[in-house]
């Protein structure tokens, strides 16, 4: 389900509307359009995977992974910081970036601790615990 978003979002950015359609966005958001597009396949990709490969180990790895991307993205996207002077989206955007990064750095730390802890998390577990 994640992945079908995903790539609604891709659709989104690179297709119709397509990113130059923001009004609140200057033209040095084509810098940050790559990042953004290389974040999203990268989910894309793992969760694709992950439909197949039903492992703790590749849910560890690919949640790293994603957590990864997403937070080089985030920084990437806090640093160039594209949107129009005096934009009333100016404030709430830069707190989106904000939790973006916690949440990205808390994602890291997590999946790093699950994989070097030996113990990640067990999609199935439920499932089997049922019977």
């Amino acid at each position: 389900m994640v992945a079908v978003v995903e790539l609604g979002l891709l659709y989104l950015v690179q297709v119709w509307p397509g990113w130059r359609t923001l009004p609140l966005l200057t033209p040095a958001a084509e810098e940050l359009v790559p990042w953004m597009v290389g974040a999203l396949w990268t989910g894309v990709v793992l969760e694709t995977v992950a439909l197949v490969v039903r492992t703790r180990w590749w849910r560890a790895v690919a949640d790293l992974t994603s957590s990864a991307v997403g937070l080089a993205a985030s920084v990437a996207a806090w640093d160039l910081f594209p949107v129009v002077a005096g934009s009333p989206w100016r404030t709430p955007l830069r707190a989106a970036l904000v939790v973006a990064i916690v949440g990205g750095v808390a994602g890291v730390v997590s999946s790093l601790v699950r994989i070097l802890g030996g113990s990640p998390p067990d999609p199935d577990a439920r499932r089997r615990r049922r019977g």
